[in-house]
C-alpha cells in the first residue's frame, strides 16, 4: 500500500516541478518587444503577450504578432532563458 502512495506522492513533486517551470506568468512583454526591434526593425508589432506552451523548453516565452515587410502577418514567440541565454524569435507557422 505504501508503494503506491510513494508513487503517487513522485508524481505529484514532478508535476509541481514541471508546472513551476512551464509557468504562463513568465512572460517578458517589454524584453520581447525590444528583441523584435533589436533583432528585426521591419516588423511593425501589432499585439504582444500571452504565454506560448509548446513552443520551447526556455523559460520565458511571450507571443507576438506583426506585419511584415511585405504585409503578411507574422506571428511568433520571443523565448528567453533565465541566466546564461539570451533572447530567441521563433516563428509559428
Amino acid at each position: 500500500m505504501s508503494n503506491g502512495a510513494g508513487a503517487l506522492a513522485k508524481l505529484f513533486v514532478y508535476g509541481a516541478i514541471g508546472l513551476a517551470f512551464n509557468n504562463p506568468l513568465w512572460t517578458d512583454e517589454n524584453g520581447a518587444v525590444q528583441t523584435l526591434h533589436d533583432a528585426r526593425p521591419d516588423l511593425k508589432v501589432k499585439a504582444i503577450g500571452g504565454y506560448s506552451w509548446f513552443n520551447s523548453s526556455d523559460s520565458y516565452k511571450t507571443k507576438f504578432e506583426a506585419i511584415g515587410p511585405d504585409g503578411n502577418e507574422v506571428d511568433g514567440v520571443v523565448t528567453e532563458g533565465l541566466i546564461f541565454k539570451g533572447s530567441t524569435i521563433r516563428y509559428l507557422p
